[in-house]
């Protein structure tokens, strides 16, 4: 398990990468720079940090497999929003899911930073 440091800081870093992907949407593909880690979520940090943590305590807990799914969809629709603009296509962006899977993230990370506040985990 990571100390809580670390784990505020993963969240952070996902919150610069929402930010990053608003930029993108809204100045036309000129904001996003690290394509290789938008497409694949097992390479950004938190993708790092719930590999390692996989067969941890904390693996058994419904909000560990929420974040497990909602970060693979955040990923995903990232990445294909990254193609739409890049193909000229913004008008077929399903915004509103992006919005939605991407508060459903941030939930759950906060939901396991509770969880590490208390000692639960």
């Amino acid at each position: 398990m990571t100390d809580l440091n670390d784990f505020n800081n993963l969240i952070l870093e996902h919150y610069r990468w929402k930010g990053k992907m608003e930029e993108y949407l809204e100045n036309d593909g000129n904001a996003l720079t690290d394509y290789d880690l938008l497409k694949d979520y097992h390479a950004c940090a938190l993708g790092q940090w719930i590999d390692a943590n996989s067969e941890s305590a904390i693996s058994g807990e419904e909000v560990f497999q929420q974040l497990v799914e909602h970060h693979k969809q955040f990923h995903m629709l990232a990445d294909q929003i990254y193609l739409l603009v890049q193909q000229g296509n913004k008008a077929e962006i399903e915004k509103e899911k992006y919005y939605e899977i991407s508060d459903k993230l941030f939930e759950a990370m906060e939901q396991i930073q509770v969880l590490q506040n208390n000692g639960t985990t």
